[in-house]
């Protein structure tokens, strides 16, 4: 009985094991940092929020520094996507694998950048949701900050991830793969959690004068919802099923670059949080948050809570120690993981 054939790269070379799923590669590489942006996240949420603000004036200047991530990441990618369906790319600048020769590169060029026309799924564009939700916050008097379509003044860390994908992408198009993951599946998982969140604030939070004339939440919340026929479980399906088919596309070399990107996308995610920490005043608290995971409380591997632990329930407002505890155990049991678990 003969043995079956060897599986191979997309090269065509042996491959020595079958891999696991870049999905599960990315997950588990960056799941620390996961803990402790959660943690921030978890700890920001309810300071944008009744009873601790009157208005949405705090989520309207925290997301907004959400806000390039997605329209740099979001123009980027059409960008690359127009030039190449109109011959103009170019030669890649790269090194290694896919830089040996011209008619390598250019080859390789075009399998990368077919497999990215067909993961790209126009529904899941984010910036121009998130665009128009400040502006429409704006113009329903309900937010102080001026959310006249205009981004947030970045901070040196934010600054540096745009620049960084400005820089990257257009040299190496395979590391669009992190961010597609990365920043759409988070809004399928947690996002779900955040979401509920705040709508839970009520209308005449969100929408004051405005609630009374009919005015949906969702109008400036566009950026959480997905247009789908089963809760956006059809666009997360068919995100999935496309990404593990852009994956064979990818060589062994390219395959690293992208869980490497994505390591850096989160540790560049935790400090632009920082920097929204310290927008609405919660710098001392989330950092310290930040270094201490909620994960070995949540896990009971102590048996009784930290002196850290019971003096952050001190330093919160009250009712917010509560409100993250149950949270934090819902993330960490993976009931409502605010990044996706595969």
């Amino acid at each position: 009985m003969s043995s079956p054939p060897p599986s191979l790269d997309p090269q065509g070379h042996i491959q020595a094991k079958p891999l696991p799923p870049l999905s599960h590669t990315i997950n588990s590489t960056t799941q620390p940092t996961h803990h402790s942006l959660n943690t921030l996240i978890l700890t920001l949420l309810p300071l944008s929020l009744p009873p601790h603000t009157p208005n949405p004036t705090l989520y309207a200047r925290g997301i907004s520094h959400i806000l390039p991530i997605y329209s740099t990441f979001e123009a980027e990618s059409k960008s690359l996507l127009h030039l190449w369906e109109a011959g103009k790319m170019g030669d890649w600048d790269e090194k290694g694998e896919a830089g040996k020769g011209d008619g390598r590169r250019r080859r390789r060029r075009e399998v990368v950048m077919q497999g990215l026309k067909k993961l790209w799924i126009p529904e899941l564009e984010r910036a121009g949701r998130l665009r128009g939700d400040l502006e429409r916050l704006g113009k329903s008097g309900r937010s102080e900050f001026d959310t006249t379509g205009k981004e947030a003044v970045a901070g040196p860390k934010l600054r540096a991830l745009t620049r960084h994908i400005e820089e990257v992408t257009g040299r190496k198009p395979h590391l669009l793969l992190a961010y597609m993951w990365l920043l759409y599946m988070a809004l399928f998982s947690g996002g779900r959690y955040i979401r509920a969140r705040l709508r839970e604030a009520g209308a005449e939070f969100w929408m004051g004068g405005e609630s009374e004339k009919g005015g949906d939440i969702d109008e400036v919340l566009s950026f959480w919802t997905f247009e789908g026929q089963e809760d956006e479980e059809d666009l997360k399906a068919d995100l999935k099923q496309r990404f593990a088919e852009m994956e064979k596309r990818l060589t062994g070399q390219e395959r690293e670059e992208v869980v490497q990107e994505a390591t850096y996308i989160m540790d560049s995610m935790v400090g632009v949080v920082e920097e929204i920490a310290e927008t609405v005043g919660g710098e001392d608290l989330c950092h310290k948050a930040a270094g201490r995971s909620l994960e070995r409380h949540n896990r009971a591997e102590i048996g009784e809570p930290s002196l850290w632990w019971l003096g952050l329930k001190h330093v919160l407002p009250m009712g917010m120690f509560e409100l993250i505890t149950g949270a934090s155990k819902s993330v960490m049991m993976g009931i409502e993981p605010l990044y996706e678990k595969v």
